[in-house]
C-alpha cells in the first residue's frame, strides 16, 4: 500500500488546513493519516463542503478536548453524517391534520384526587381564587389561613 500524498494540492486539504488554523489558534498541516481520515470521510458520499462548514463546529463544540489531528474530527463527522442519514431514512414525515373544531373545545378531564394528599387539597382547593393582598395589621376577618387551621387547630391557639 502506497502512502497517501501529503502535498497540499488538493483545494479540500487548503481549505481544511485554513479552517483547522483558524479554530485552533496555530498553523495546521494534514499529515498522512489525515488525507487518509479526509478519503474516508469522501467514500462514505459526505459532501466537501459539508465537511468544513462541520469541522469548526467540532472545534468549537470540544473546545476542552485538545485535538492533534484530523482524523479525530474526521470521526466525529463521520457519527454526525450518519446521525444526520438515519433521522432522515427512519423518520416518517408528519403531515399536518387539520382536527374538526369540536375536538379542540372538548374538556379534559381532571385526573382523581390522590388520598395521600388530602391535607394538601384542603389547604388549596381547585376553586379557591389567589388571596387579594391584606396588609398585616389587619387581622379583623382576616380569613386566610383558615384552611391551614382547620388542619392544625393547636397552632391557631399557640399564636394567641
Amino acid at each position: 500500500m502506497s502512502s497517501p500524498d501529503t502535498s497540499v494540492s488538493d483545494p479540500l486539504l487548503i481549505r481544511l488546513e485554513r479552517v483547522l488554523a483558524e479554530c485552533l489558534r496555530r498553523p495546521y498541516h494534514f499529515k498522512p493519516n489525515d488525507v487518509i481520515a479526509l478519503e474516508r470521510l469522501r467514500h462514505h458520499d459526505i459532501p466537501d463542503d459539508w465537511i468544513v462548514q462541520n469541522t469548526s463546529n467540532v472545534v468549537a463544540e470540544r473546545h476542552n478536548t485538545p485535538i492533534h489531528c484530523f482524523g479525530y474530527i474526521a470521526l466525529v463527522l463521520e457519527d454526525w453524517w450518519k446521525g444526520r442519514v438515519q433521522r432522515s431514512d427512519t423518520t416518517p414525515r408528519i403531515k399536518p391534520r387539520h382536527s374538526p373544531s369540536h375536538a379542540r373545545s372538548s374538556k379534559v378531564s381532571k385526573p382523581e384526587k390522590d388520598p395521600r394528599y388530602e391535607a394538601f387539597y384542603a389547604l388549596f382547593p381547585e376553586d379557591s381564587q389567589p388571596t387579594p393582598a391584606v396588609s398585616e395589621s389587619t387581622h379583623s376577618g382576616d380569613d386566610r389561613y383558615a384552611n391551614f387551621y382547620k388542619l392544625f387547630p393547636e397552632e391557631k391557639t399557640r399564636l394567641s
